[in-house]
């Protein structure tokens, strides 16, 4: 949705920080308001729009019209609706089951359990692997009983 402000404000070459500068408004405001017609909370829409058509007539440029919705340009595509996926049967391919680590893996990485099967904090993630393995031989000692130095 595009006011019809734009267009208008190109065809006569006026600049849209000098007429947000007029209206009182933020840049960024006065870019929400052309093209999506909305202000920010609290600020007078009546008198901005008096004010930018004020602006726009001392400019030259006209002012029949300008707060209505552009008609949508020809070169400009539609905007169009995302895909219904809900019985999309290779959407449903795409989502795998949960596969833990295999031995041979935790083993070569120096793990003794599977990190991502149940974290509990971000520590069981981002440990260094001088950390993981203490940890991990600390954890089988004390549940399997034996002696660690």
């Amino acid at each position: 949705m595009t006011l019809r402000l734009k267009a208008v404000l190109a065809a006569a070459g006026i600049k849209q920080g000098a007429v947000a500068d007029a209206a009182g408004i933020s840049r960024p405001a006065l870019n929400g308001f052309i093209n999506r017609g909305s202000l920010p909370l609290g600020t007078d829409r009546a008198a901005v729009e008096r004010l930018i058509t004020a602006f726009v007539h001392r400019h030259g440029g006209s002012t029949a019209g300008l707060f209505e919705v552009a008609a949508p340009c020809a070169n400009t595509a539609q905007p169009v609706s995302p895909p219904d996926l809900s019985n999309d049967q290779e959407e449903m391919s795409m989502l795998l089951r949960k596969q833990s680590l295999t031995p041979a893996a935790r083993r070569h990485f120096g793990l003794g359990r599977d990190p991502f099967a149940d974290p509990t904090t971000a520590d069981d993630v981002f440990l260094s692997t001088d950390i993981r393995y203490v940890r991990e031989a600390m954890y089988q000692v004390a549940r399997h009983g034996g002696f660690m130095g």
